[in-house]
């Protein structure tokens, strides 16, 4: 009986999974199964909706749909946390199992969708609050600093990229746990990247930044490294220790 349970739930699964081309296990009513199938397929759906609403305007309602149906069909989700279902879809998209993006920069503006899912989801209780109690700065634990080939803020259904170009953005939750999205210059984001790695202090970031852009520590340096670093307090992508996250 066990086993004959388990292969009625693999049957019906495969069933849920794609009704259009497996069968419909003996002794389920078409009706009762239609409404099962609805009700999981659109939930899916409606994750994938809300997590990705300008991918899902640049390709038409059918091209979606489909995307959608072959990600719930084929593809295998491991957690059992809804808010993990946009994760499995960007996974899915970025392996073999995918069919062709529409875009080159497709998969990269579906990672910038989802990263606000992240940021805004992301759980303090994770944080290791040894290693932000100690005095200096550290980077927002919630940040992400992010780096693209593609403009991807900047794209829309008015509006998308014929060639590449680099991108820095810092994404993170404010003290108002707001998430909030900031484009940055390449060398704010090695910056950011400095802190993220361990280093607490302006005068260790700044020294290390200046050798990495083989340019001298001078005043002038300093002065506009200490503006920047002060800027990125403010903005709540940097922490001073003592500071409300």
């Amino acid at each position: 009986m066990h086993e004959s349970w388990q292969t009625f739930q693999a049957a019906f699964g495969r069933y849920l999974r794609d009704p259009q081309h497996e069968t419909l296990p003996a002794g389920v009513v078409p009706r009762r199964a239609k409404v099962y199938e609805d009700l999981l397929f659109n939930n899916i759906c409606g994750f994938l909706d809300n997590c990705f609403p300008v991918c899902q305007q640049l390709i038409s309602q059918d091209d979606w749909r489909m995307l959608c149906r072959s990600f719930y069909r084929d593809w295998r989700c491991h957690s059992p946390r809804f808010n993990d279902i946009p994760k499995s879809f960007l996974d899915y998209l970025e392996s073999e199992m995918a069919p062709p993006l529409a875009y080159p920069w497709f998969w990269s503006l579906a990672h910038y969708e989802w990263i606000e899912l992240a940021v805004d989801i992301f759980d303090e209780s994770s944080v290791n609050q040894t290693q932000i109690s100690n005095t200096g700065i550290y980077a927002n634990p919630s940040l992400h600093n992010l780096f693209y080939e593609w403009p991807v803020h900047r794209i829309s259904p008015e509006w998308q990229p014929d060639q590449p170009q680099q991108t820095f953005i810092a994404v993170y939750r404010n003290s108002q746990h707001k998430v909030c999205f900031t484009e940055v210059n390449p060398a704010t984001h090695a910056l950011i990247h400095l802190f993220q790695t361990g280093l607490s202090s302006s005068e260790a970031a700044l020294s290390y930044l200046a050798e990495q852009m083989q340019t001298d520590l001078n005043d002038s340096f300093k002065q506009f490294g200490e503006q920047a670093i002060q800027q990125l307090i403010d903005q709540g992508i940097l922490i001073r220790s003592g500071s409300a996250i």
